[in-house]
């Protein structure tokens, strides 16, 4: 597997989710092929660093947030579709308005997030 950055469009890729294991493999695994990776732990860091920071691909573990999660994925849609982001949901959800996102259900493999991932940088 390779996930290459063009020089235009770097390959940054943020993960929220409020465990540490979680965050600490999916970091490993994309840096090995070369991708910068970002870390919120909660979704309300998580749209600041959308916001901020621009990342091409957002992962966010909707079942591990600690509020209303309609309006939180509500919010991630608006923001990934504003800055022309891919997101990833892990957990049961539904994707709205954005062509350029997944819903990936629980329990997943890393190696299917990581080729869901690699296909979105692709992009």
């Amino acid at each position: 597997m390779t996930l290459q950055a063009s020089q235009n469009h770097p390959s940054r890729v943020l993960v929220v989710d409020k465990y540490s294991e979680s965050l600490e493999v999916l970091r490993t695994i994309l840096e090995l092929h070369g991708v910068s990776v970002l870390e919120a732990r909660a979704a309300d860091a998580g749209l600041e660093v959308v916001r901020t920071e621009h990342p091409r691909v957002v992962v966010l573990d909707l079942d591990d947030a600690s509020s209303d999660e309609e309006t939180i994925q509500s919010a991630f849609e608006d923001e990934t579709r504003r800055c022309q982001a891919s997101l990833v949901i892990l957990g049961k959800a539904r994707m709205a308005g954005n062509a350029n996102g997944q819903v990936i259900n629980k329990p997943y493999q890393y190696g299917q997030l990581v080729r869901t991932i690699e296909r979105l940088l692709s992009r």
